[in-house]
Protein backbone atom coordinates (compact mmCIF):
# COMPACT_ATOMS: atom_id res chain seq x y z
CA UNK A 1 0.00 0.00 0.00
CA UNK A 2 2.85 2.38 0.79
CA UNK A 3 4.46 1.86 -2.62
CA UNK A 4 1.12 2.28 -4.39
CA UNK A 5 0.42 5.48 -2.47
CA UNK A 6 3.83 6.85 -3.49
CA UNK A 7 3.65 5.81 -7.15
CA UNK A 8 -0.01 6.23 -8.08
CA UNK A 9 -1.90 9.43 -8.76
CA UNK A 10 -3.74 11.32 -6.04
CA UNK A 11 -7.12 10.30 -7.48
CA UNK A 12 -6.24 6.58 -7.34
CA UNK A 13 -8.34 4.26 -5.24
CA UNK A 14 -6.10 2.09 -3.02
CA UNK A 15 -7.69 -0.51 -0.75
CA UNK A 16 -5.66 -2.86 1.41
CA UNK A 17 -7.10 -5.98 3.02
CA UNK A 18 -5.42 -7.97 5.77
CA UNK A 19 -6.32 -10.18 8.71
CA UNK A 20 -4.39 -7.88 11.03
CA UNK A 21 -5.12 -4.20 11.49
CA UNK A 22 -2.34 -1.97 10.17
CA UNK A 23 -1.25 1.59 10.77
CA UNK A 24 -3.10 4.10 8.60
CA UNK A 25 -1.40 5.06 5.32
CA UNK A 26 -2.23 8.43 3.79
CA UNK A 27 -4.14 8.09 0.53
CA UNK A 28 -5.13 4.48 1.23
CA UNK A 29 -8.14 2.75 2.67
CA UNK A 30 -7.92 -0.41 4.73
CA UNK A 31 -10.32 -3.24 5.52
CA UNK A 32 -9.55 -5.81 8.17
CA UNK A 33 -10.81 -9.03 6.67
CA UNK A 34 -10.06 -12.42 5.19
CA UNK A 35 -9.87 -12.77 1.40
CA UNK A 36 -11.11 -16.35 1.74
CA UNK A 37 -14.46 -15.15 3.15
CA UNK A 38 -17.40 -13.97 1.06
CA UNK A 39 -17.96 -11.10 3.50
CA UNK A 40 -14.71 -9.53 2.28
CA UNK A 41 -15.87 -9.69 -1.35
CA UNK A 42 -19.16 -8.12 -0.25
CA UNK A 43 -17.16 -5.32 1.40
CA UNK A 44 -15.14 -4.79 -1.81
CA UNK A 45 -18.36 -4.62 -3.84
CA UNK A 46 -19.78 -1.93 -1.54
CA UNK A 47 -16.45 -0.08 -1.42
CA UNK A 48 -16.17 0.08 -5.21
CA UNK A 49 -19.77 1.17 -5.67
CA UNK A 50 -20.54 1.91 -9.30
CA UNK A 51 -16.87 1.44 -10.34
CA UNK A 52 -17.18 -2.35 -9.73
CA UNK A 53 -13.91 -3.22 -11.59
CA UNK A 54 -10.31 -2.26 -10.89
CA UNK A 55 -7.16 -1.87 -13.00
CA UNK A 56 -4.70 -3.66 -10.71
CA UNK A 57 -4.79 -6.22 -7.94
CA UNK A 58 -1.70 -6.91 -5.84
CA UNK A 59 -1.49 -9.94 -3.56
CA UNK A 60 1.18 -9.92 -0.88
CA UNK A 61 -0.60 -12.54 1.23
CA UNK A 62 1.31 -15.11 3.21
CA UNK A 63 0.66 -17.24 6.26
CA UNK A 64 2.55 -16.65 9.47
CA UNK A 65 5.84 -18.39 8.85
CA UNK A 66 7.64 -20.32 11.53
CA UNK A 67 9.63 -23.16 10.06
CA UNK A 68 7.12 -25.59 8.56
CA UNK A 69 7.89 -24.54 4.99
CA UNK A 70 5.91 -27.23 3.14
CA UNK A 71 2.73 -26.41 5.09
CA UNK A 72 3.33 -22.67 4.82
CA UNK A 73 3.99 -22.90 1.06
CA UNK A 74 0.75 -24.83 0.58
CA UNK A 75 -1.17 -22.20 2.60
CA UNK A 76 0.43 -19.41 0.61
CA UNK A 77 -0.52 -21.15 -2.66
CA UNK A 78 -4.10 -21.29 -1.40
CA UNK A 79 -3.98 -17.54 -0.78
CA UNK A 80 -2.80 -17.02 -4.37
CA UNK A 81 -5.77 -19.01 -5.63
CA UNK A 82 -8.17 -17.00 -3.45
CA UNK A 83 -6.67 -13.77 -4.79
CA UNK A 84 -7.24 -15.07 -8.33
CA UNK A 85 -10.90 -15.58 -7.43
CA UNK A 86 -11.01 -11.95 -6.36
CA UNK A 87 -9.46 -11.00 -9.71
CA UNK A 88 -12.18 -12.91 -11.51
CA UNK A 89 -14.78 -10.79 -9.72
CA UNK A 90 -13.14 -7.37 -9.63
CA UNK A 91 -10.32 -7.03 -12.19
CA UNK A 92 -11.06 -5.20 -15.44
CA UNK A 93 -10.43 -7.05 -18.67
CA UNK A 94 -6.79 -6.34 -19.56
CA UNK A 95 -6.01 -5.42 -15.93
CA UNK A 96 -2.88 -6.41 -14.04
CA UNK A 97 -2.47 -9.00 -11.30
CA UNK A 98 0.74 -9.26 -9.29
CA UNK A 99 1.19 -11.87 -6.60
CA UNK A 100 3.72 -13.15 -4.15
CA UNK A 101 4.18 -16.90 -4.43
CA UNK A 102 6.53 -19.17 -2.52
CA UNK A 103 8.74 -21.35 -4.72
CA UNK A 104 7.78 -24.85 -3.66
CA UNK A 105 6.38 -28.06 -5.10
CA UNK A 106 2.97 -26.28 -5.32
CA UNK A 107 4.45 -23.46 -7.40
CA UNK A 108 4.01 -25.08 -10.82
CA UNK A 109 0.48 -26.24 -10.02
CA UNK A 110 -0.57 -22.73 -9.06
CA UNK A 111 1.04 -21.25 -12.17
Amino acid sequence: MQVCANKMGVSSCILGIDLVKIKSIQGCDFHQGDITHESTCEYITKYLGNKNKVCTILNDGAPNVGGAFSTEAFQQAELCIHSLRICHRFLKKGGSFVTKIFRSKEYRNVM
